[in-house]
């Protein structure tokens, strides 16, 4: 099995900057460097070009999109005996 991979270590593995990967995709530069931070998430014609523009499948960018997003938004919280996942909002104020 892979190890998943983040956004960031997927663009410096394509030695990409900012501005180049987000001239491919249409997007200002400060948008990939907020994708990058797990402050918001790509929507999916954007995972397409980023998949593209990366050289890899778009299922590499969702993964890493997704991981980023549950390692910074989301905290484990034992309720009753069981594990939930917690969303706390506060963390996507930036979008």
């Amino acid at each position: 099995m892979k190890k998943k991979r983040s956004l960031l270590e997927l663009r410096l593995a394509a030695k990409l900057t900012q501005a180049q990967l987000a001239m491919r995709c249409g997007v200002p530069r400060q948008r990939v460097s907020r994708w990058e931070r797990s402050l918001c998430q790509p929507r999916l014609h954007h995972a397409m070009l980023l998949a593209q523009g990366l050289g890899v499948t778009l299922e590499v960018v969702a993964c890493a999109a997704e991981e980023g997003l549950l390692n910074k938004h989301f905290k484990p919280q034992k309720m009753s005996g069981r594990l939930y996942m917690v969303h706390y909002p506060e963390a996507q104020k930036g979008q």
